[in-house]
């Protein structure tokens, strides 16, 4: 009966790896995909040196106190 419950526990363990390999192999495809994509040096349209993915912001005050906040709560 012991036996049959550590096999049974040793499943999701054997399930766990396998995925967490599969995890690894995604991750290493993305950034492999994400190294071949060519970024621009500058906007092509204004000239602007630096890029930004949604665009330029401004920050305020109030964004700016926020992520403080969040990094504190992260460490």
């Amino acid at each position: 009966m012991i036996q049959e419950q550590k096999k049974e526990i040793g499943r999701p363990k054997d399930i766990i790896k396998k995925k967490e390999k599969q995890l690894g192999n995604l991750r290493g495809k993305i950034n492999l995909e994400k190294k071949e994509i060519p970024r621009p040096s500058k906007c092509p349209h204004c000239g602007f040196e630096k890029i930004y993915k949604n665009g330029p912001y401004k920050i305020t005050a109030k964004r700016l106190l926020n992520e403080f906040k969040k990094g504190k709560k992260r460490r």
